[in-house]
């Protein structure tokens, strides 16, 4: 007979905050999880039941020759925080910052962390009705 017992509990919470003001604009979205995975295996198994529906193993006679009960209990546990942080400029230059700290029982015990970041920006073009653009690629057909 095997038991398996399994848990999990978790829980995840962002906040935003958003202003523009004359020609800026500012996001900020922190946030964090955290989750938490157990389970629970016990297993064996009992012969010589009397007749009837016994599930219980007291009611068995002995177990079987070489054969022991196991038990193994699994967990796992996981914590997260991240920010990201938005700059514009005249919706027209954009920067952009991540970074995210990882924690986790999974990753052994001489390192528990790690560190995750990106910086990103990006500029915009757009054609202004009095610039004009030469055709150097005349068709002659």
């Amino acid at each position: 007979m095997t038991r398996p017992g399994v848990s999990v509990t978790g829980g995840f919470l962002q906040a935003n905050y958003g202003r523009t003001w004359d020609r800026h604009e500012l996001n900020i979205v922190p946030g964090a999880t955290i989750e938490h995975n157990g389970s629970i295996l016990n297993g064996y198994r009992v012969e010589g039941f009397p007749i009837g529906n016994f599930t219980s193993p007291a009611y068995g006679a002995n177990y079987p020759e070489d054969q022991y009960p196991s038990y193994s209990k699994t967990e796992r546990r996981a914590i997260s925080g991240f920010l990201n942080v938005h700059y514009g400029l005249d919706r027209k230059y954009l920067a952009d910052v991540t970074y995210r700290r990882d924690g986790s029982s999974v990753f052994g015990s001489t390192r528990r962390f790690t560190d995750t970041g990106q910086l990103a920006w990006a500029g915009t073009c757009t054609m202004k009705t009095g610039l004009k653009i030469p055709n150097t690629a005349r068709s002659t057909s």
